[in-house]
């Protein structure tokens, strides 16, 4: 029987885009692309942004070669003043909290409530959640 080689992956280029984190909301697409060019040549440098347009402070890149995309990982780096989080793109990055899907799973009593109205303060959090149960921090 011919053994079976292990089937192409959907997107090649997964294997050479890395995602990075921790930029500065003043970092632009032609900064870090032209800072990272000094790992290997990059192909396409996509910065995420909100509905508005503002930077979320991440990326995604594409090097050339997956080398230059696992020295990027390997070094890391530090622009606009921030240490910069690098990491391929379809893993997860490290040092993350794990996410609880069952309420009922054993984990963490903590929530983090992001994306929330600059006006919003600790009483309307508390207003928000106390009908679901006992607080004890916000």
């Amino acid at each position: 029987m011919e053994a079976k080689s292990a089937p192409a992956a959907d997107n090649e280029n997964v294997h050479k885009e890395v995602f990075v984190g921790n930029l500065s909301f003043q970092t632009d697409e032609n900064q870090l692309k032209e800072y990272l060019a000094f790992y290997g040549e990059v192909i396409k440098c996509k910065l995420l942004s909100d509905q508005t347009g503002r930077s979320k402070g991440s990326a995604f890149v594409e090097f050339a070669t997956r080398e230059a995309a696992d020295k990027a990982i390997a070094e890391g780096g530090n622009l606009d003043g921030r240490d910069l989080r690098i990491n391929l793109s379809n893993q997860k990055p490290q040092g993350t909290r794990p996410t609880v899907t069952d309420p009922s799973a054993e984990g963490s009593d903590t929530l983090f409530c992001g994306n929330l109205s600059f006006q919003s303060t600790e009483d309307d959090l508390r207003g928000l959640f106390e009908s679901i149960g006992a607080l004890r921090d916000i």
